[in-house]
């Protein structure tokens, strides 16, 4: 009994360790695919992102995003589109990699439902919004102004010292955790709930498959 019991424990064991092995190399691969797609769709997206920021700082009546484009053109030449990009360059695997951990380690703790599911989704987007803030600030900074993040904050803290910097950093934080919660509630945790509906679906076609095929 005593044997049966030690190889019933080594089995579980192993079981145990497979399941946390597959489920660490699930989340690489997300991690990995999600970080890819952040770079391309940052650079991508960069040219017009900084036609947004250029028309929002400049607010001029009539002014069409073909003629802010072609002005920030003939100012700067191509590098006035990507001005900045290095931040949220920096910020995608950052962010990429707090989403998708915190999404798996506060899903695997709640109920299997799509609340809970939902709810994951929610605390990742809350927790990425303490990155994507200060980040989004000195994106734009570099955007409007130039130079580099790092002397921007070196600015900051000369003129209001470490609690100004994070003062500073922190504005309109409670509008982005509001916007990430709820975008990654939808993104990650209703994504998931239907992929997992699809997969077991899949599953029970290929059984159904094959046994009619017995």
């Amino acid at each position: 009994r005593t044997l049966l019991l030690g190889v019933c424990d080594a089995s579980y064991a192993l079981r145990v360790a497979a399941a946390k092995t597959q489920s660490m190399s699930s989340i690489t691969d997300e991690l990995i695919a999600g970080t890819a797609a952040g770079f391309a769709s940052t650079i991508l997206g960069a040219p017009l992102d900084a036609v947004k920021v250029r028309m929002q700082h400049l607010q001029q009546p009539g002014l069409t995003t073909w003629a802010c484009a072609l002005a920030m053109l003939r100012e700067s030449g191509v590098p006035a589109f990507f001005r900045g990009v290095g931040v949220p360059l920096l910020n995608s695997v950052l962010m990429n990699t707090v989403m998708f951990v915190v999404f798996e380690e506060v899903r695997s703790a709640l109920p299997d439902t799509t609340g809970g599911a939902l709810a994951a989704g929610a605390v990742s987007g809350l927790a990425q919004s303490l990155l994507s803030t200060p980040m989004d600030l000195l994106k734009i900074q570099v955007q409007l102004r130039g130079g580099h993040p790092l002397s921007i904050l070196r600015r900051l803290a000369a003129r209001s010292g470490a609690v100004g910097v994070a003062s500073t950093l922190s504005v309109g934080g409670s509008m982005n955790m509001l916007r990430e919660g709820v975008f990654t509630a939808v993104y990650l945790g209703l994504y998931s709930r239907l992929r997992q509906r699809l997969e077991l679906a899949h599953g029970e076609q290929e059984r159904h498959v094959r046994d009619m095929s017995e």
